[in-house]
Formats: structure tokens, C-alpha cells, sequence
């Protein structure tokens, strides 16, 4: 079967822009989320939130922006050319797109001109590819929007492009920004919380969401640069119609086993788990449970949304560079400082304290999404 590579990625999120500040921050002084404020219900709340960003809502102009810079910063790490754009589709995954645009040109219109204004400017998830091609006018942009799974079906569906011989080259893009209505659905839900507790603790009572653009290029062929080879092997899709807003972990479980008998790998391989753990109690239990059911021992688990945030679209390629990024450094990031009930701080970053540094090998990535779609992907790092 044929080998599917990460030549390189960039990223802005919580921790900072470009690779570099990400991985100094992540390992002196992690950044934890800031306090913003939420209009609901004719109050205001103040919940916590991992800005990645210098304002509260971009325009589309400066979505387009800084989509645009991880584009070339990718580029440049890959040794493509920019001129190369038209024969490397974009797959462009979030769940928001352009709503924070929206919502600046809303929050200036008096409220009889809104339901007019938003009947004649409906929410496109076209407007960011109509953008970036006024930029690259022969570039080819696939939009990915299948909630919390956008990110990682992004490379799940760039990667078997690629096997098919359809492309030979692609970049994966996730972006999520901040704005009203997402963070008001999750609220009104009862999903975020009000503490920061780490997620799959005892403590753990809802989700922190977060911003940020990452870029992943990938190829048939390894960057020769890298000392490390980056493979993203096949992965698994399937959507668990049962419920609304989770998941059964049976079904997770056959995920997770259809996806290891997918690509030959058996469960004692996999050297680590980058689970999908938001910090929902009823969806990280169901992701124990499935893990449980799968793995007679249990590999190390890591979580990157106690940096991150969930950043909801974004974060099946977000967290899958947070991974490369500690591989490359050969050192664990510093643990942020949790509170529990009792006020003892959590020394936990990884289901298993051992791990020093990441090893080579097979590591499954999670991604559980809102409605059930649910994503499990392969990826091996090779010496």
C-alpha cells in the first residue's frame, strides 16, 4: 500500500504562533485560558476560553489572512512553491468558517434590520474558498464541516486522495475562531464548565473551547529534511445515528478495531493514544469505556486540549502537529497546573507517568464528534 507522508505544518493556537513559540511556551510556561464574556439570557457570564487570536472576532479579510499565512509558512517548510498551489488541493475543515465575520456586521445592524440583513447574507462555507481564490485563482479548495471530525476526516479524505492517485500532493487546513453563537449553543447545553480540570479526571465536569488555524502537507514522498518520517496511514469514519449529541462506546470500540484491523496493525502495537477527551463527563466515559474494551493494556494516553482548548473543527489537525511538535522536541511539555475539588494540583498529562519522551511507533488519533460522527486515524512515526 502506498506511504503517506507529513512533509510539514504550521500552526497558530492558544500557545502561540508558529511552531517555535508553540513548543517554548508548551514547555516552560503552558498559557491557560482567559475569562470571556458571554451575553445570555440577558446576562452576563464570564467563561473560560483559549484565545489564539489579538481580537475577539476576525473579519473575513483576516480569517482569509491567516489561513493564508500557515498556507505559505507550510509551504516554505515543505520546500514546495507557492506557484505549485494550482496542482495542490486545499481540504479546509471548521465548524464556524466565516461566522465571526457575520457576527461583527450583525452586532452593527439595529435589531428590526437583523432578520433582514440575515436572509439576505446567508452563512456560506464557500465565502473563505472564494477569498483564498481570489488569492490563488487556480486553486482548488474541498470544504470539510462534519463538527468536532472536520480536521481529522480533512486527512483521512486528503490521504486516500492521494493512495487513489487522484493528487499527489495536498494541504489540510483547520480553522476555528471565536464567536457568539457557538459558544452560546455549547453553553446553553450545559457543556462548558467553570472550573479547569483536566480532561478524563474525576473532577472533570465539561469542555474549555479554544481557537486556532493549523496546516498539514502531505505526499507520497517524505520530506528529506526530516530526520523523523511522519506516515499517516488509512483511518475509519462512521456516524452513530442513535443519538443526537454522543456516542454508544460499543460503537466507538468497533471504530477503533475496524480502523487497527484496517491497517494491519494489531492493539499492542500502538505505542500511545491521543484521545478525543474534551472534558464532557458523559462523552469522555464513553471514550474510556471503548478504550477499555479495545486494549487489554491500556497505552499511554495524551491530551492536548489542557493547551488547546476544543477547538472544535480545527482540532483533529491542531492536536495531531501538537503530537509532532513534542516528537521532534524529545522532551514532555510542562503540565498545566490543574485545581481539584480538594485544591490539590493534577501531575497529569499522560494516562501512564513514565513516558518521558514520545517513542517511535503506531499512535491512534480520536476524534469523537457532536452528532455522533466519530474518526480514528493511524499515524506512525519511523526513525
Amino acid at each position: 500500500m502506498k506511504k503517506i507522508y507529513i512533509n510539514g505544518f504550521s500552526a497558530i493556537c492558544a500557545q502561540g504562533d508558529g511552531c517555535q513559540t508553540i513548543v517554548a511556551n508548551m514547555m516552560s510556561r503552558p498559557k491557560s485560558p482567559q475569562l470571556r464574556s458571554l451575553h445570555f439570557d440577558n446576562e452576563i457570564k464570564q467563561i473560560y476560553y483559549f484565545p489564539a487570536f489579538d481580537k475577539n472576532r476576525l473579519t473575513l479579510r483576516e480569517i482569509v489572512d491567516k489561513i493564508a499565512k500557515q498556507i505559505l509558512v507550510t509551504l516554505h517548510a515543505c520546500h514546495w512553491c507557492e506557484s505549485q498551489l494550482d496542482e495542490i488541493p486545499i481540504f479546509l475543515a471548521s465548524t464556524s468558517f466565516s461566522l465571526s465575520s457575520h457576527e461583527i456586521r450583525f452586532f452593527n445592524i439595529e435589531q428590526e434590520r437583523l432578520a433582514q440583513a440575515c436572509h439576505d447574507q446567508p452563512f456560506s462555507l464557500s465565502e473563505i474558498t472564494e477569498q483564498l481564490k481570489l488569492k490563488w485563482p487556480a486553486l482548488s479548495v474541498i470544504n470539510i464541516a462534519t463538527s468536532c471530525t472536520s480536521g481529522s476526516n480533512a486527512l483521512l479524505y486528503a490521504q486516500r486522495y492521494i493512495r487513489q492517485g487522484l493528487i499527489k500532493r495536498a494541504l489540510v487546513v483547520g480553522f476555528e475562531a471565536f464567536n457568539s453563537v457557538t459558544l452560546e449553543g455549547f453553553y446553553s447545553l450545559g457543556l462548558l464548565t467553570a472550573k479547569f480540570n483536566s480532561p478524563f479526571s474525576s473532577n472533570s465536569d465539561g469542555l474549555i473551547l479554544g481557537e486556532g488555524v493549523g496546516c498539514i502537507a502531505i505526499s507520497d514522498r517524505p520530506n528529506p529534511d526530516h530526520y523523523n518520517h511522519f506516515i499517516l496511514h488509512d483511518g475509519k469514519n462512521e456516524c452513530d445515528i442513535g443519538n443526537i449529541t454522543t456516542t454508544d462506546s460499543k460503537v466507538v470500540a468497533k471504530l477503533i478495531n475496524d480502523t487497527l484491523t484496517q491497517t494491519g496493525i494489531n492493539p499492542f502495537e500502538i505505542v500511545a493514544i491521543k484521545p478525543h477527551a474534551t472534558g464532557s463527563p458523559v462523552n469522555d466515559n464513553v471514550e474510556q469505556q471503548s478504550i477499555a474494551a479495545t486494549f487489554i493494556s491500556e497505552p499511554p494516553l495524551l491530551f492536548f486540549k489542557s493547551y488547546l482548548g476544543h477547538t472544535l473543527g480545527a482540532s483533529g489537525v491542531l492536536e495531531t502537529i501538537m503530537l509532532l511538535l513534542i516528537f521532534q522536541s524529545q522532551r514532555m511539555p510542562i503540565l498545566p497546573h490543574y485545581q481539584d475539588n480538594e485544591g490539590d494540583v493534577e501531575d497529569k498529562f499522560s494516562g501512564k507517568k513514565v513516558l518521558t519522551a514520545l517513542p517511535s511507533g503506531y499512535y491512534l488519533l480520536n476524534c469523537l464528534g457532536f452528532g455522533g460522527n466519530n474518526t480514528s486515524l493511524i499515524l506512525e512515526i519511523t526513525n
